[in-house]
């Protein structure tokens, strides 16, 4: 029983020894809408498979100021990053969980030059939100010391089951990888 214990306890350390290089980033646009920080790991060494926990804040408006929203929000992706070297593909999908503040102004009917501006009794609230997004970048990162990121974030975001709204994010994340 010691041994069978013993061999647990090396594979375990063996496996928690290996190399993974984590990074802290600032990032900008993307799944955090405005701005965030995030922290970002590989499951082993310096590419592969890997996850990303951030805690961002995001600042929207609608078309023609009909609404606007801030608030707080976390975002969670798993990502791959594909190459053996310092450059990489970034391929991930994720969901922004959030707080947000929001306030409808007016609301538009039909489009182009035949919309037609509601305006209704300004609705403001509080509500829980969420979107899911997709990942497709380049990543430069070092097993240390400066990590660069730009890309594409396809965004997907729903109300009460429907898809209601759709875009590509561009973002922007700088930081150190330890």
């Amino acid at each position: 029983m010691k041994k069978y214990l013993l061999s647990i306890l090396i594979l375990t350390s063996a496996i928690f020894a290996q190399a993974q290089t984590k990074s802290v980033t600032l990032d900008l646009l993307g799944s955090s809408g405005l701005a965030g920080v995030s922290f970002d790991s590989r499951f082993k060494g310096n590419h592969g498979l890997g996850y990303n926990v951030g805690l961002s804040y995001a600042y929207g408006t609608g078309t023609l100021g009909s609404y606007s929203l801030n608030g707080i929000g976390i975002p969670l992706e798993i990502n791959d990053l594909l190459g053996q070297r310092n450059s990489h593909l970034v391929l991930g999908v994720g969901m922004t969980n959030g707080i947000y503040k929001y306030s409808v102004h007016s609301v538009f009917i039909g489009y182009g030059d035949d919309a037609t501006e509601i305006k209704p009794e300004e609705t403001s609230g509080t509500a829980w939100g969420y979107n899911f997004f997709g990942d497709i970048g380049y990543r430069f990162q070092k097993e240390k010391g400066f990590t660069f990121g730009a890309g594409i974030k396809p965004t997907f975001a729903f109300d009460s089951g429907k898809l209601n709204g759709r875009w590509l994010m561009p973002y922007l994340s700088l930081g150190i990888s330890f």
